[in-house]
């Protein structure tokens, strides 16, 4: 397996290295939420890269990194979302970038508020520990009988409201 490496200083050593290129939403001062992905310590403005008009393939509605969130993004699909990562990946590590021609891709974290990336519509949780399951039974059926009897046996969800 061949080792990539990021001409972005400091990546290699960083949780967002070259291998590990999370999409995330971010915004600079009073600039709109927009899709943006981690390396190092800075971002790829998504945003630039598709004004920019790098992204020619797969063809996508690139209103998709101008959001203010990922969901329409991840509607796309792994296949396309992974095409994508792996352009993004292939350019910041190619000696001859285009992301080099343009300063303006980079954004420096230290600069970005990060946001929540997704709208959660509906969701299940589970009790996921005997912890949980205690405390949370505590506070409807009191402390003496906190367990309902089936928990050890079965796996307990709940619909928060």
């Amino acid at each position: 397996m061949d080792t990539i490496n990021s001409w972005i200083p400091g990546s290699e050593e960083s949780q967002f290295s070259i291998q590990n290129l999370p999409f995330g939403i971010f915004s600079v001062g009073s600039n709109q939420k927009r899709v943006g992905i981690a390396i190092g310590e800075q971002i790829v403005d998504m945003a630039v890269v598709s004004a920019l008009e790098l992204i020619k393939d797969p063809p996508i509605d690139h209103q998709v990194f101008h959001n203010d969130t990922l969901n329409s993004f991840i509607a796309l699909g792994k296949t396309t979302t992974n095409e994508i990562r792996f352009k993004v990946q292939k350019w910041l590590s190619e000696n001859q970038s285009p992301f080099k021609e343009h300063d303006h891709i980079l954004v420096d974290q230290s600069e970005a508020t990060i946001h929540l990336p997704l709208q959660v519509g509906d969701y299940t949780d589970f009790y996921s520990s005997l912890e949980h399951a205690t405390n949370v039974g505590k506070m409807f059926r009191g402390p003496e009988n906190p367990l309902l009897p089936n928990w050890k046996h079965i796996p307990v969800a709940y619909h928060p409201p």
